[in-house]
């Protein structure tokens, strides 16, 4: 798939989560297992790690960077709305989605590493 095709996923995606992070959530909420909120959040950020890397071709670090002020910054406005809240441990949750992305990452591409060059020496 092309750069342009992960672009376009980029910003659907980017735009679906911003709204379900800052639309009120109405109706009783069913009952859910303690801090399932945070899984959501570290497997969003997981997701649109991958998704960025895929689609922006800047350092890795710039990518890092921008994704963890994107979650500090819908923190801050979760934070403005009456209905909604900030939370710190949200944000630390986004980071451990970045996080837990960059490690898989590194374990794929040293074992794709460690493969190739076992079929070199074959």
């Amino acid at each position: 798939m092309t750069q342009k095709f992960y672009r376009y996923g980029l910003l659907i995606v980017m735009t679906l989560v911003t709204i379900l992070f800052l639309i009120k959530i109405g109706g009783p909420i069913p009952k859910t297992p303690a801090h399932t909120d945070k899984v959501v959040h570290c497997v969003i950020f997981f997701g649109l790690t991958w998704l960025v890397f895929r689609a922006i071709s800047k350092p890795k670090w710039i990518l890092i960077t921008s994704l963890a002020v994107y979650g500090a910054v819908i923190e801050v406005i979760q934070g403005l709305f009456p209905y909604r809240s900030a939370s710190l441990l949200d944000f630390v949750a986004d980071l451990a989605g970045i996080g837990l992305f960059l490690i898989l990452a590194a374990i794929v591409t040293q074992f794709r590493r460690f493969r190739n060059t076992s079929s070199e020496e074959s």
